[in-house]
């Protein structure tokens, strides 16, 4: 059997693949910066690439153009791979943001191997993450969003799945069964730490300039939503 190696395996969705991957009696290899690699120049990668058919490529930067030299490298270096799996985003070939264009051009790079491609939606890990960014403001602003966050491990099992299977042909979704809007009590599910921040309502940016006059100040918006692992 020979290895399968993970990049960003040391990341939230890499160390679970590498527990599921690992669990199934595969040996597994990890690639990152934290195992001394770096996929924008190449170092550490043609000696993890030995005797590697396949390929979990889950390492990211919230940069999208680092995104897409780390993605060249590692296919203009994968000659011999047999199997390239790729996780991304759903809706990324719909909203013009500058992270998710850079995963989209990973995603035309990767497709010049034999590949499968699995989009999914933001993890609950993410979620949290806004939520602890938010909670730092005098007021916590909740905004007017619905949401289909999934749990990393969910993701990670389908990943197994697929690196262990044939290259696909199209991208595949993965996502949770049900979309809400974000939870009207945030602290119902997670309580931010020392003294909580009052939460308010935050109306859409459409009516926030509708009803907001110009010499209003700049009410705090949530950062936009991304992926990473």
């Amino acid at each position: 059997m020979t290895p399968i190696l993970v990049t960003g395996g040391t990341g939230t969705l890499g160390r679970a693949v590498v527990r599921d991957l690992t669990a199934a009696g595969h040996d597994v290899r990890v690639f990152s910066r934290r195992t001394g690699g770096d996929l924008v120049t190449g170092k550490g990668l043609p000696e993890a690439l030995a005797d590697v058919e396949t390929v979990v490529h889950l390492a990211t930067t919230l940069r999208g153009p680092r995104d897409v030299r780390a993605t060249r490298t590692l296919v203009d270096a994968a000659t011999d791979v047999r199997h390239l799996v790729f996780v991304s985003i759903v809706g990324i070939d719909r909203i013009p943001i500058g992270y998710y264009r850079g995963k989209l051009a990973a995603e035309r790079i990767v497709a010049e191997r034999p590949h499968t491609i699995l989009r999914t939606t933001q993890f609950h890990d993410l979620v949290k993450a806004i939520l602890a960014g938010m909670a730092k403001l005098p007021v916590m602003p909740i905004p007017k969003l619905r949401a289909q966050p999934i749990d990393v491990r969910d993701v990670a099992a389908r990943l197994t799945e697929l690196a262990t299977g044939d290259p696909g042909a199209e991208p595949q979704t993965w996502a949770a069964r049900r979309s809400g809007p974000w939870p009207n009590s945030p602290t119902s599910t997670w309580r931010p730490p020392g003294n909580a921040a009052r939460r308010s309502r935050s109306p859409s940016p459409a009516r926030r300039s509708a009803k907001a006059p110009t010499s209003s100040p700049a009410r705090p918006r949530a950062p936009s939503p991304s992926k990473g692992t």
